[in-house]
């Protein structure tokens, strides 16, 4: 049984028992006190009969280890010694101007006092207890400060890298838009360049259609031509054939006829050129539709 807890059998064990604070339960009374040597109390009849506190009269039980049990209602009982009990007629007995209590009187206000000093240990060791937690609450409230002053110092700085990382983000973003700007500006004057080129390839395009419209009326004049002496020459030579007498001025005329039908070959190769003009530009009318359908793309049209 532990030091200072009740025991069932013999109210409490002794506080100042020596060992590991457990022992076996066991009659405290000596053997030589008989059960008549003393009057059977309760804490509270003991307190009641010495005029003091019930716990002063536990302590004073376990301090004079007297003997306990308990009765048939399970209340435990004392064996307080007839020489510690105060005579029924004490306050009878002394005379008015006696000076200094009887010796059990003085027994009884040491004991008082023994218990009241024990009390006040007592107190003394709650409150020493209860300095040292506030001690150690008032260390952990200061160590759960400092951790709180670490964790804002922590987040200030993710705070200070993430507003440089924003602020370099955002010269990166202006730089970026200064470079579509000027991309976007440089885009609208190439397209403005490939549209005055464009203009100018059509109109170098018309003025082809025009080229080659007079070269097929030139083509045409020169095939009526060359029929035409063709069938002089036809003519020509019928003649020679008929007029032997003429011959030489009909080779001077055949001669002249030859050269005319060169004159007229010459003219239809040129024909021929303006044609293959003609097919160079209608290609490059069929790009400028492409350039067209690109610049729109790239519009987003």
């Amino acid at each position: 049984m532990r030091i200072g807890t009740p025991c069932p059998c013999h109210g409490y064990v002794p506080a100042g028992s020596r060992g590991t604070g457990v022992q076996e339960c066991r009659p405290t009374m000596p053997p030589d006190m008989p059960d008549d040597a003393g009057r059977w109390l309760t804490y509270a009849e003991l307190a009641e009969v010495r005029s003091i506190a019930r716990e002063s009269a536990v302590r004073m039980a376990q301090r004079n280890h007297w003997p306990r049990r308990r009765n048939n209602r399970g209340e435990a009982l004392v064996l307080v010694p007839d020489g510690t009990l105060p005579p029924d007629n004490a306050g009878d007995d002394l005379p008015g101007g006696m000076s200094s209590p009887p010796p059990d009187i003085a027994a009884s206000a040491l004991a008082v006092l023994a218990d009241a000093v024990a009390a006040l240990r007592e107190q003394l060791d709650a409150a020493n207890a209860r300095a040292e937690r506030a001690e150690a609450g008032r260390a952990d409230l200061q160590h759960d400060l400092d951790a709180a002053k670490e964790t804002q110092r922590a987040a200030e700085g993710i705070a200070d890298t993430e507003r440089q990382r924003a602020d370099e983000l955002r010269a990166e973003i202006e730089a970026l838009s200064a470079e579509m700007e000027m991309v976007r500006r440089e885009a609208e004057q190439a397209v403005a360049e490939e549209r005055g080129r464009a203009e100018q390839f059509s109109e170098q395009i018309d003025a082809g259609h025009r080229e080659v419209d007079a070269a097929r009326a030139a083509a045409q004049a020169a095939e009526r031509a060359l029929a035409e002496e063709r069938e002089r020459a036809a003519q020509a030579e019928q003649r020679a054939e008929a007029q032997t007498q003429g011959r030489g001025a009909a080779e001077t005329e055949a001669g002249e006829l030859r050269a005319e039908v060169e004159r007229l070959r010459a003219a239809q190769e040129r024909a021929v050129q303006a044609a293959d003009v003609l097919t160079q530009a209608e290609a490059a009318r069929k790009a400028r539709g492409v350039l067209a359908r690109l610049r729109a793309v790239w519009r987003g049209e």
